[in-house]
């Protein structure tokens, strides 16, 4: 397994090598929001208790009946549905053009699930696999569940490596640059940049999960090469839970103190998705931005790096590095 290191060689890649490209999915319409929720939360990386294989199905469902409702209309507001999918496949499609070798999507969660995605890869000649997990900071409840369904689900006859994480590559964290410098570009001089990444519960951090760490990375890295001070940035965190203690601040506490320290301009780059998705369109391009407005706030969201150029690019350098390492080219 690889972490995304230091990428050397652009060596040809054999006619059996394929690339799956995972994440969690996400609802194609409001219809599919409750299944998508029951799936998500009967997944023991996320939904974590003491028997849970007993109480999980339960809870799962009872949330998930009980949530879908109030998400509707979030996915409404976006257009129905979540557009992760499609985003991702116009990632995996330039990927394909960019290597030459198949490249396909598998979702945690809602279709093309794993099976369906290695199915079509073996059709096409596929024996070896690199796994890239869309996550770019690693957390056992993303990067480590699909992995689980990788052990599962992959025939023993396909070899498989997995890159597991990405962002704190150099070249990553360079996509990220040059897109803040854009948003930047076009926001008052004195914009605070405010870096956000989806929050996790406190006690996955204290069983060992990175993914916090790697995040503060992540900003420490673009902030490096940015030349922003410990004054004009800050982090923030997204769907911090209503259960326990989650790591914060929340977006919505981060607007409220740098209203008050005087800040009036902003410059958001979301860091823990590469497509866009219900977290960047409603949370920070909707909510966020609503209650700015109520603040007196002038905002600007950066776009998540989808299918730039540069993070492609990354994407190929990893898949050959790591078919490289195995001995596959």
């Amino acid at each position: 397994m690889m972490d995304g290191g230091t990428v050397t060689g652009r060596s040809a890649l054999p006619r059996d090598v394929g690339v799956l490209l995972m994440d969690m999915g996400g609802p194609a319409s409001t219809a599919d929001i409750e299944p998508f929720l029951r799936a998500l939360l009967g997944d023991p990386r996320i939904l974590r208790m003491p028997f849970g294989f007993l109480l999980r199905p339960l809870l799962s469902r009872r949330i998930a009946r009980a949530r879908a409702p109030k998400v509707a209309p979030r996915y409404e507001a976006i257009g129905g549905g979540s557009p992760l999918l499609g985003g991702h496949r116009r990632i995996a499609g330039a990927l394909e053009e960019r290597l030459g070798i198949p490249v396909h999507v598998a979702m945690r969660y809602t279709a093309p699930r794993l099976p369906e995605a290695v199915e079509d890869l073996r059709r096409r000649g596929v024996a070896r696999v690199v796994v890239i997990p869309l996550y770019p900071q690693f957390s056992t409840s993303t990067t480590a569940s699909a992995m689980d369904d990788l052990a599962r689900n992959i025939p023993r006859e396909i070899a498989t490596v997995v890159v597991e994480r990405h962002g704190g590559h150099p070249a990553y964290l360079e996509v990220m640059v040059d897109l803040l410098a854009s948003s930047r570009a076009a926001a008052p001089t004195d914009a605070h940049v405010l870096f956000t990444a989806h929050s996790i519960p406190e006690s996955f951090t204290r069983r060992g999960d990175p993914y916090v760490s790697e995040i503060t990375a992540t900003v420490q890295g673009i902030a490096d090469r940015t030349g922003l001070t410990a004054t004009n940035h800050s982090l923030a965190w997204q769907s911090v839970g209503p259960v326990g203690r989650w790591h914060g601040p929340s977006w919505e506490a981060a607007l409220v103190r740098l209203h008050g320290e005087g800040v009036r301009a902003l410059v958001v780059q979301p860091l823990s998705f590469v497509s866009e998705n219900l977290e960047t369109l409603w949370d920070l391009d909707i909510e966020m931005r609503r209650r700015c407005d109520t603040l007196g706030l002038t905002m600007r969201r950066v776009p998540a790096p989808g299918r730039e150029p540069g993070y492609v690019t990354l994407l190929a350098e990893l898949t050959r590095q790591a078919a490289a390492q195995e001995g596959w080219s």
